[in-house]
């Protein structure tokens, strides 16, 4: 309620659909520039990476747990 001005950028992960939105919200009405416009794109597209980083991650840790339960039953 009493949103005056948004902004927003998808996230979007390589090879699937945008997984969410990086998004500016005040209740005051703000002007939003082209520079505005392309950090807003870079903050997206920073997070899209760090999002990436952490599944990535994530996968890595469970192929390690996956190994190492391979490894206990031999």
């Amino acid at each position: 309620p009493f949103i005056r001005f948004y902004a927003g950028a998808p996230l979007t992960i390589q090879g699937s659909p945008a997984v969410g939105t990086l998004c500016l919200i005040d209740r005051e009405p703000r002007s939003f520039t082209d520079d505005d416009r392309r950090d807003l794109r870079a903050y997206a597209d920073a997070v899209a990476d760090l999002i990436e980083l952490r599944v990535g991650s994530l996968e890595a840790e469970a192929r390690g747990q996956a190994l190492a339960r391979q490894q206990e039953l031999l």
